[in-house]
């Protein structure tokens, strides 16, 4: 893991804009010839950045809705 603190002394030095992957892309290796990336300059963007080399997939949390009423996402099935 490591991490990126951007302030007024390393503005220069991340002042280049470079593509960057736009925040909830989901990969599809058919799209990703057309472009799931933005050009960003990252020390105008962010605060900081986070770099995790190793995850987990995440899992559903088990709940019981309402049968009465419409899921607060309808429609659910887009």
């Amino acid at each position: 893991m490591g991490y990126l603190l951007f302030n007024n002394e390393t503005d220069d030095i991340y002042a280049r804009t470079i593509p960057h992957r736009a925040i909830g892309v989901v990969y599809d290796p058919a799209m990703e010839k057309y472009g799931n990336y933005v050009p960003s300059t990252l020390s105008r963007c962010y605060d900081a950045l986070i770099f995790i080399d190793e995850t987990m997939a995440l899992h559903p949390l088990h709940l019981h809705p309402d049968k009465k009423k419409l899921p607060e996402t309808f429609p659910f099935d887009v």
